[in-house]
């Protein structure tokens, strides 16, 4: 219930946001220009400020935001948890030819590298903080999902803390990016949207997250394939023989619109 609420503060700085947005467009002379919405910026920035919302229990690094919005160093902290996911799935024939790791051909260990080094420019700070304030006796109940993890480290013993943002922040942007180009590309499914919203939640009060159907996630995967498994013994998968050291990618293009596998999960649900 505590992240119900920290998650909720940001939705509402979302709807503060695209509001400003929408209503600076009735003062100024060029309206075609400010009354455009970036959904893609938006959304990746809404995505980004929930979770520092939920680790840190603050959504800016810098001196705060005005009218919903993000400030420089919080677009620097979100663009670099992007730059981080874009290269996860990349192909690089390193992956398939360990001796070529040392030189880097594609640049992508240097650009993943840079980008880690400007998100933990912005968590170090606050990780530091905060365990200062632990050590010291200053805090003693949990606040956040920051000091549940902050006892949780890896093999060289630094919090697991990047690795949690980059494994959440993706999903739930690139789904609310599809959805709402499926519907400008088909009207009529926008219209339908519209009225079930106004039938369903009503004009009293604001969407909340049980109003919310995950079918965007479905429909348009963050990726087309699952990260890459190995095999580590001979199995046989849905009638497929699957040999030991075989490399295994799972669709989730295939999956989400596979009409057999739609059908039995809607009549599980």
């Amino acid at each position: 219930m505590w992240l119900l609420q920290k998650r909720i503060e940001e939705a509402d700085n979302l709807v503060r946001f695209i509001y400003n947005q929408c209503k600076s467009s009735t003062t100024t002379d060029n309206f075609m220009d400010s009354s455009v919405v970036n959904v893609r910026n938006a959304v990746r920035q809404y995505t980004g400020n929930i979770v520092t919302k939920m680790m840190f229990s603050r959504s800016y690094f810098g001196e705060g935001r005005k009218g919903g919005g993000h400030g420089l160093e919080e677009e620097e902290h979100v663009n670099s948890l992007f730059t981080s996911l874009a290269y996860l799935h990349a192909f690089s024939p390193s992956d398939y030819l360990s001796c070529l790791r040392v030189f880097d051909l594609d640049g992508h260990q240097k650009m993943v590298k840079e980008a880690l080094s400007i998100i933990n420019k912005h968590h170090d700070p606050i990780v530091d903080e905060r365990m200062i304030q632990w050590r010291n006796g200053e805090k003693r109940e949990v606040e956040d999902i920051l000091e549940v993890f902050i006892t949780i480290r890896d093999s060289k013993g630094e919090p697991l803390l990047s690795e949690l943002m980059i494994e959440i922040v993706d999903n739930p942007a690139q789904a609310a990016e599809w959805a709402m180009a499926e519907m400008i590309n088909q009207p009529e499914i926008m219209q339908k949207a519209v009225e079930e919203i106004d039938r369903v939640v009503g004009k009293e009060r604001l969407v909340q997250e049980s109003d919310i159907m995950q079918e965007a996630l479905r429909f348009h995967p963050m990726a087309p394939f699952n990260v890459p498994h190995l095999s580590m013994a001979d199995a046989v998968v849905a009638s497929y023989f699957i040999p030991k050291g075989s490399h295994v990618l799972l669709s989730r293009v295939g999956l989400g619109r596979n009409p057999i596998k739609v059908q039995t999960r809607a009549a599980y649900e």
